[in-house]
């Protein structure tokens, strides 16, 4: 759930201690301190002020925290670089009126760091969530010798300010913290970037990660974000005042609980608190999308997200190291195919609905004709690229580029425009293209070792579905009868139904007579469904086998199911499900070759996998620790909108891969898991370990001792990403691909995977049982 989005989670509630004895003050004076176990508490009762622990209880910290809401989570630390060994620390007032905090043998620790001595200060906290240090006389000037809200912290509360002062250089942003149980400064900040056209940006360290904006004096525009839209609850404006530039962080009610987050990982995020369901809400995920990543494409590129290409180099440029870019680096970017001849010869091409390149080469000037504009950058051999934008209470800006272009996307939100300047010999009619026509299709080309690399490359494939066609239905009701082969559609009910579904139908006789009656020898799994049997050839009579065979279109062994009488499916249902899976065939998915509808019997007939099925290897590879690996045929399991509405598309092959994933890991199968304490699946008992912060307790510990434990972390986060509830949050196969093959790709926080509702001892006890041995069971598709 999103309530556990905030830095703290259910393990280190345990040990975040903001006992429960108050002050009853908001206000720190001279001669007063704040103990380990007190706290001060705002006036309105929406925050307090106290020492608390997060994941190691040895540590102890001073901080501020929301008072009002069920989740504890802190918005600020003052010190994260100095933990204190145990509960001796107090926080008071110094002599030279400074709000010091003190340890066991009195050393001071931290400092509000007054650089004069200020004779009479009182401290309180306001009830926005601002710790404030001020002169006893003026204490309702607002005039304050220092605030909390100016301090570096990993959440921004409304007032927050993002930006600095020109003057002095000051400079406030949001930095993350090293880990979510360490609040010492880690790598990643948000801040303002360039004061000329101001725009935020993520850094780690001093690399670029995203980057949003710039900003056109009313909102931020060309972002390439598709999920970037005017926020109702969190706007954002621009203030310069001043020395003061700076983006400030507000809410367009007092009643409203929000806040922004940079998490260790580099992700930021707004929230507010949802009092009707007592937890986080996600607003805005500034890096929620592929293109979200700074430069992915690298230079003179576009970054298009689709799922086929998701970067092209610009009309006009090739790959520089075209072997690289086959393979998923783009790092190099693109090169021009042709030099700019520094004259009137060269054109420019138009590109819409993308953002802005980065400002990193560029010059801004003022003008009112957009062909001043492209006539200045004509004539400057350097200009690679210009645009005019419109800046609201300014006048018209031209903005020129110089040398590479680096960070372009597609951003389907702004109408902006964008001319780059090209050879004349590489017009064209568009103006996004691959060079000379070639399409560097992205193939996916993951590094994960073992099984995982395996499964993967079946799931880059793209579904296909498949057209069935009427020449299926070859073998004829008077050659059946020719050969006396058993096979009589005349009087089986199966005939009524071949038009509908579109298949090959065999009569309930024909798969008895296959079968041996449905003997236990001939058995080879049993599923949550019914049981499955292998067909067996000799049992027939030769003419039986050759035409049934031939009317299914296989040369191959064949596998039957039969369902269950208490599958509780109907006749419309099974039709219906036959026809979804026929169309469903995939090269790397089990065949289904036909079907019997016959009184109350329901038989599938697949092809017959004679390497065994998916889950023996999965699980195989976990209790034996197998490293050969043969083909093996992959069976999806059902995303949430083909199992309740018979809905398909890519991003149910995404859901499939999740579950495989999470399955891989863990060692445990979806269908049929159990745990002690609750009655999730596994899906739902990954997302709950993840939410809180104990992931790699999936881990299976059989290869635990084989695995690093920060790759194993980010699968599941992947996978977590892929088998969410809406297949609109979850990721693009590629995109899937590629976070697991970049390590600087940043992962977005998963939502509420599908079929994550409990389920009753009922509905468990309908389920596969556990294997057991050296049983061998065969995985087929079942859209339930």
């Amino acid at each position: 759930m999103n309530s556990f989005l905030s830095v703290m989670s259910p393990c280190s509630l345990l040990y975040f201690l903001f006992i429960i004895v108050s002050t009853a003050s908001d206000t720190l004076t001279l001669n007063g301190s704040l103990m380990d176990g007190q706290t001060l508490v705002s006036q309105g009762n929406s925050f307090e002020l106290g020492f608390f622990s997060l994941g190691k209880p040895m540590y102890r910290y001073l901080g501020i925290s929301y008072k009002n809401i069920s989740v504890p989570t802190v918005v600020w630390v003052a010190n994260g670089d100095f933990p204190l060994l145990d509960k001796s620390g107090v926080l008071k007032i110094g002599k030279d009126g400074n709000l010091v905090l003190l340890n066991s043998t009195r050393d001071i620790i931290w400092s509000s760091g007054l650089s004069t001595m200020v004779n009479g200060t009182l401290a309180q906290l306001l009830d926005s969530g601002n710790l404030v240090l001020m002169e006893s006389g003026r204490a309702d000037s607002g005039n304050y010798l220092w605030q909390s809200i100016d301090s570096q912290s990993n959440a921004g509360i409304p007032g927050t300010k993002l930006g600095l002062n020109v003057r002095t250089g000051e400079e406030w942003y949001l930095r993350s913290w090293k880990d979510w149980d360490d609040p010492s400064p880690g790598d990643f900040t948000f801040k303002l970037d360039n004061p000329e056209l101001p725009q935020l940006v993520v850094f780690n360290q001093d690399v670029k990660k995203v980057r949003f904006g710039p900003w056109n004096g009313v909102t931020f525009i060309g972002g390439g974000i598709p999920t970037k839209k005017m926020n109702p609850v969190l706007p954002i404006t621009m203030v310069s005042s001043g020395d003061e530039l700076y983006f400030l962080i507000r809410t367009t009610s007092d009643n409203i609980i929000s806040r922004t987050f940079m998490n260790e990982t580099g992700l930021f995020q707004e929230f507010y608190w949802d009092l009707q369901i007592n937890q986080w809400v996600e607003i805005l995920m500034l890096d929620k999308y592929i293109c979200g990543n700074y430069g992915l494409c690298g230079f003179n590129a576009l970054c298009t997200g689709d799922d086929s290409s998701i970067c092209q180099c610009l009309k006009g440029f090739t790959p520089k190291v075209p072997e690289k870019w086959k393979s998923l680096d783009w790092s190099d970017g693109c090169v021009r195919v042709t030099n700019l001849s520094c004259s009137a010869e060269d054109k420019f091409i138009s590109l819409k609905q993308l953002n802005f390149p980065d400002l990193s080469h560029y010059q801004i000037g003022y003008t009112t004709a957009s062909d001043e504009c492209q006539s200045n950058c004509q004539n400057n051999c350097s200009c690679t690229a210009f645009a005019t934008l419109d800046i609201v209470g300014q006048e018209s800006q031209c903005l020129h580029w110089f040398g590479d272009l680096i960070d372009l996307k597609k951003d389907n939100v702004d109408d902006l425009v964008l001319y780059i300047k090209v050879a004349a010999s590489e017009l064209g009619s568009d103006g996004i293209s691959n060079t000379k026509g070639k399409k560097w299709v992205v193939v996916g080309v993951p590094a994960a070792a073992g099984v995982i690399l395996l499964v993967l490359s079946c799931f880059s494939l793209r579904w296909k579905l498949r057209k069935n066609e009427k020449g299926w239905m070859m073998t004829t009701k008077k050659r059946a009868k020719e050969q006396g082969n058993g096979i009589n559609l005349e009087d089986s009910e199966c005939r009524r139904h071949e038009e509908d579904l579109d298949l090959p139908l065999v009569d309930f006789d024909t798969i008895k007579t296959i079968t041996c009656d449905f003997a236990d020898i001939q058995k080879i799994g049993q599923g949550g469904f019914g049981p499955v049997y292998k067909a067996n050839p000799t049992a027939l009579f030769y003419h039986t086998w050759v035409l049934l065979t031939a009317k299914l279109h296989t040369g191959q062994e064949i596998a039957v199911k039969r369902l269950s009488k208490n599958s509780r499916q109907g006749l419309t249902e099974f039709k219906n499900e036959v026809i979804l899976i026929a169309k469903l065939q995939h090269r790397n998915l089990v065949r289904l070759l036909g079907c019997c509808i016959q009184n109350e019997e329901q038989i599938l007939i697949y092809e017959y996998l004679p390497n065994g099925s998916l889950d023996s290897y999965i699980f195989g590879l976990h209790s034996q620790l197998l490293t050969p690996f043969s083909f093996f045929h992959f069976c999806g399991y059902m995303s949430p909108e083909y199992a309740i509405d018979g809905l398909f598309s890519i991003k149910s092959d995404v859901f499939s891969f999740g579950v495989l994933l999470l399955e891989i890991i863990s060692g445990k199968r979806n269908r049929g898991f159990s745990h002690p304490y609750h009655d999730l699946s596994l899906l739902g008992h990954a997302w709950n370990l993840f939410n809180e912060r104990r992931a790699l307790e999936l881990l299976d510990p059989l290869i635990r001792s084989l695995s690093s434990m920060s790759e194993v972390s980010r699968c599941i986060q992947i996978g977590l990403l892929c088998v969410q509830r809406h297949a609109n949050d979850r990721p693009t196969m590629s995109s899937a691909l590629w976070m697991l093959d970049s390590e600087n790709a940043l992962l977005s926080q998963p939502k509420e995977p599908g079929f994550y509702s409990e389920r009753s001892i009922t509905e468990l006890s309908t389920y596969e049982a556990p294997m057991t041995g050296n049983e061998l069971t065969n995985t087929f598709c079942e859209g339930r």
